[in-house]
């Protein structure tokens, strides 16, 4: 072989050879990205021991999902109860029945005065000063079917106050009539509710009477009242 010829081989190897080392810089040069990697094929048999760290792990990615039963326990074994809060202020009071009556009887008198022909059929008590609610139901009856009475009687059911020289009647704590009483053998019913403040222990008298559209006193004795009356103490 030539000189010459030798020569020729040799430029071309050399060149071959520097073309190669050219390419293999370039592609070091360029860093490898996430677009080069297919998803979900690196797993941790291909990351160095240590070399995550939590500067790589962004803030808030973390869950307890993601914590092993070991680690959940050890964080839950540490967690102490924090300090008790101030105790909030007494609530007020609930309502209290303070009393209550159920009973009643014949209504022995109709019409005239209230003071002097009503009939006391019971009475409860408000046991101290204080704010209440009286709630009375009266539900009247014939005490027979034939009973001597006439149209246009109205029934009465009251709760009042202790009787003074102030006050002949009594303080009215609740009041109902009935309408006009049915005729033939039927019965009638009237509820009062209120709310009062007294300013001490108070006795009350519930009361059955009633009036007739024509004055007269007709039908006394001829009705009977039963009453629920209770007081609840309210404040």
């Amino acid at each position: 072989m030539s000189i010459l010829k030798n020569r020729v081989i040799a430029v071309v190897a050399g060149t071959a050879v520097l073309g190669f080392a050219t390419t293999t810089g370039a592609v070091a040069a360029k860093a490898i990205t996430g677009a080069d990697i297919k998803n979900f094929s690196i797993t941790s048999a291909d990351l160095a021991s240590g070399s995550v760290t939590s500067a790589k792990i962004q803030n808030g990615t973390i869950s307890a999902t993601d914590l092993n039963a070991d680690l959940k326990a050890k964080v839950n074994a540490s967690a102490k109860n924090g300090t008790d809060g101030v105790d909030g202020k007494d609530g007020k009071d609930g309502a209290a029945l303070a009393d209550s009556f159920a009973g009643g009887g014949t209504i022995v008198d109709l019409g005239g005065s209230f003071k002097t022909r009503k009939t006391e059929v019971g009475t409860i008590n408000l046991p101290e000063a204080g704010t209440y609610m009286i709630n009375a139901f009266g539900f009247f009856d014939t005490v027979a079917a034939d009973s001597v009475r006439t149209d246009g009687t109205h029934l009465q059911l009251a709760v009042r106050g202790p009787v003074s020289e102030a006050d002949a009647f009594g303080q009215d704590f609740g009041t109902c009539f009935t309408s006009a009483f049915p005729a033939g053998d039927r019965e009638a019913t009237c509820q009062s509710v209120r709310v009062i403040t007294v300013t001490e222990a108070t006795e009350l008298t519930v009361i059955g009477f009633g009036y007739n559209d024509d004055q007269s006193s007709t039908g006394s004795g001829s009705f009977t009242v039963t009453a629920d009356v209770s007081a609840i103490k309210v404040g």
